[in-house]
């Protein structure tokens, strides 16, 4: 069971992470977008949050229900 409440948190983390991103880019046009290569290190944001989702999820399922 501990692994579908990492797995909903992951997504959920995920989605979060693209909001995130969708809020921080929403200025910068699509050409921008494709061409500059120092904004990769934004596509990190969308895992970084989905890891911390699931290892969050994890946790409290752990703390409350394990």
């Amino acid at each position: 069971m501990v692994y579908v409440i990492g797995v909903a948190g992951f997504i959920g983390g995920f989605v979060l992470g693209l909001i995130a991103l969708r809020y921080i880019l929403k200025d910068r046009s699509k050409e921008d977008l494709l061409q500059d290569k120092s904004l990769r290190l934004y596509g990190a944001i969308t895992w970084l949050l989905a890891a911390l989702g699931g290892a969050t999820a994890m946790a409290c399922y752990t703390h409350f229900w394990g």
